[in-house]
């Protein structure tokens, strides 16, 4: 069995009690311990004498233990847990370690003796929390379209993963593109371009941020041609926690509302439908009634 959970964290009843001798593998990005906990707090690398009066600092730092006890306990219980991602020297290691969002590894997964296949966009955390609802979507796959998921998604986290984006026709109407990270370069975006051009009658969009740049652009001019369009994102509002404003939560609403200010003076328009009650999570396009996971 192996998950590909960037986000996951104590919530691993089910691997722990998966039968011995079953091979079991779990990949966590770097940035998993350095958030979560109410506001979903980012490690911020917090002055010296704020550290002592900061909850973020306090939380951040349980977050580091909690997670290596988390680690310690898989690796007692005979799982094999694999670290990605993890910062760098120089500026962009400097960056990660503020904003640990950057250059990770944010591909979900889950598979089964390759017989079943789950690619998912959820994080596996409780749903008790309003700070962590979540509209989010699974996929479920079987046979041999499975077995090609599991073999692909392998490659990507190999100690060699690939250099270059490239596709695969994992099944006749199903197929997988993948992002091998370089900049300037996503196979993904092109795609989503295209069949974005390409629209006859309608398109739906979800994801935790407002599309921006050539996206934004197509769905406007999708929009102009009175071509159904409907963007559904997060309607996050900022929360003050502790002495900082430097969570998640405000980070997504800062993204958000300056997309939505700067295509306003740029004069691109296309429905917004913002989900109040939740953190919009899944990442969905669906295009003429045909879904692009």
């Amino acid at each position: 069995m192996l998950v590909h959970a960037t986000e996951l964290k104590n919530h691993v009843a089910p691997i722990l009690s998966t039968p011995q001798g079953v091979e079991t593998t779990l990949i966590f990005d770097s940035y998993t311990p350095l958030t979560g906990g109410e506001g979903f707090r980012v490690a911020a690398n917090y002055p010296g004498f704020l550290r002592p009066i900061s909850k973020d600092a306090r939380q951040i730092q349980r977050n580091r233990q909690e997670f290596a006890r988390l680690v310690q306990t898989l690796e007692d219980k005979g799982t094999t847990v694999k670290i990605t991602n993890p910062p760098k020297r120089g500026l962009f290691g400097f960056a990660k370690r503020w904003f640990p969002l950057i250059g990770t590894n944010h591909i979900k997964g889950s598979h089964v003796d390759n017989r079943v296949f789950y690619m998912h966009t959820n994080n596996f955390e409780p749903q008790d929390n309003p700070d962590h609802r979540k509209a989010d979507i699974m996929l479920k796959l079987g046979g041999q379209a499975a077995e090609k998921m599991t073999a692909e998604f392998k490659k990507i986290n190999s100690e060699n993963p690939p250099q270059e984006d490239y596709r695969v026709q994992i099944e006749e109407d199903l197929e997988l593109y993948v992002d091998s990270g370089q900049k300037g370069k996503s196979i993904i975006l092109d795609k989503a371009k295209e069949l974005i051009a390409s629209t006859k009658e309608s398109i739906q969009n979800c994801s935790v941020f407002l599309p921006d740049g050539d996206i934004a652009k197509l769905l406007a001019s999708a929009h102009k041609d009175s071509k159904k369009v409907e963007v559904i994102t997060s309607g996050l509002r900022p929360k003050l926690t502790g002495l900082s404003f430097y969570t998640i939560n405000n980070i997504f609403y800062a993204f958000n509302t300056a997309a939505h200010l700067l295509q306003k003076l740029k004069g691109i328009r296309y429905p917004k439908i913002y989900d109040k009650n939740r953190v919009m999570h899944a990442k969905l396009l669906i295009v003429d009634g045909k879904p692009h996971f």
